[in-house]
């Protein structure tokens, strides 16, 4: 009878557990800290996804993924649109001093290369 109703348990959490990692990680969050606030309220977007901004701090909400970007890359897109940034986090994710300013560097020097094309 023990060795069912465990059976039974195991089946259900693992049916279960991807339904819920699933609701977890499907969407996107983000917020970033702008090293020059916005004169006022404004919303920008950054590889399909809303990142709306007040003053100095922007956030991003959403139910979907916005693509397989890696932290590094999505952090250049999100500088390259809104310019450079302070603070930067997704999906629980919050970027260090040191990868922040290579960051904001390398869209900067992304967005010149684009210009001079």
């Amino acid at each position: 009878m023990q060795i069912r109703l465990f059976t039974a348990i195991a089946a259900a959490l693992a049916i279960l557990a991807p339904a819920s990692a699933y609701a977890q990680f499907g969407g996107f969050h983000g917020q970033a800290r702008l090293a020059t606030p916005v004169a006022q309220k404004a919303t920008f977007a950054v590889n399909g996804v809303d990142w709306s901004c007040d003053g100095d701090t922007c956030a991003a909400l959403t139910d979907r993924s916005p693509g397989l970007d890696g932290f590094m890359r999505e952090c250049r897109k999100v500088v390259a649109a809104l310019g450079p940034v302070t603070a930067y986090s997704s999906q629980g994710r919050t970027m260090s001093p040191g990868n922040l300013a290579a960051c904001n560097e390398a869209a900067q020097a992304g967005s010149k290369v684009a210009q001079n094309k």
